[in-house]
Parts: C-alpha cells; sequence; structure tokens
C-alpha cells in the first residue's frame, strides 16, 4: 500500500504539467483575442483585462496548494508505512525522490 501511496506526487507532478500547458494556450489565445481587437479598433474584454492592475489568479493559488499539500502528506504517510515496515533505507531514497518531485511540481505551479 505504501507504494500506491508514494506514486501520488508523480502523477501530480505530470498533473501541474498538464495544467500549466493548457494556461500557456489560454494566455495564446487571450494574446490573439487582444491583437484582433486592437487590429478592429474593438474595444472587448481582453482590451479591459489589459488595463486592469490586478489578475485573480486565485484558482492556480488553490490548485497549488491543494497538490503540494497532499503531495507531501502522501510523502510522510508512505514514508511512516516504510519505517514501521522496518525499510530504512528504502524509506530514505523515497523521501528523496518524493522531496524532487514535490521541487518540480512546485516549479510548475509557481506564478510565472
Amino acid at each position: 500500500m505504501s507504494w500506491a501511496i508514494l506514486v501520488y506526487p508523480l502523477a501530480t507532478m505530470f498533473l501541474t504539467q498538464y495544467c500549466g500547458h493548457n494556461e500557456h494556450i489560454i494566455d495564446r489565445i487571450k494574446d490573439y483575442l487582444y491583437q484582433m481587437e486592437k487590429t478592429h479598433q474593438y474595444e472587448g474584454y481582453e482590451h479591459y483585462n489589459t488595463m486592469v492592475s490586478k489578475r485573480s489568479g486565485a484558482h492556480l493559488s488553490a490548485l497549488a496548494g491543494a497538490i503540494l499539500s497532499t503531495q507531501a502528506l502522501a510523502t510522510i504517510v508512505g514514508a511512516v508505512r516504510l519505517v514501521l515496515d522496518h525499510q530504512i533505507v528504502i524509506c530514505v531514497l523515497a523521501v528523496v525522490i518524493e522531496t524532487s518531485l514535490i521541487l518540480v511540481t512546485a516549479n510548475h505551479l509557481r506564478d510565472r
């Protein structure tokens, strides 16, 4: 069971990469719409967004918090399980790998 728990951070790392790709695509579409508005001298939604100084981003903050906290929790639970099974060397190795996955995930989720 501890191995199933320890796979979770790897899966969520790939999920964050997918989410980051989708955000990049959305940003490209926004840029395209803004250029279309400029070309046709239309002050639409994207024009308004460029004038607003505060961007929300709350959904990305919530996603980052949820993913990073559950990754840390899964790592702790897996490590405790391995220690209880007297597999200390594997536990240390797993914690190092899991911590690196959490750092990669945090890098993908940070504000750009």
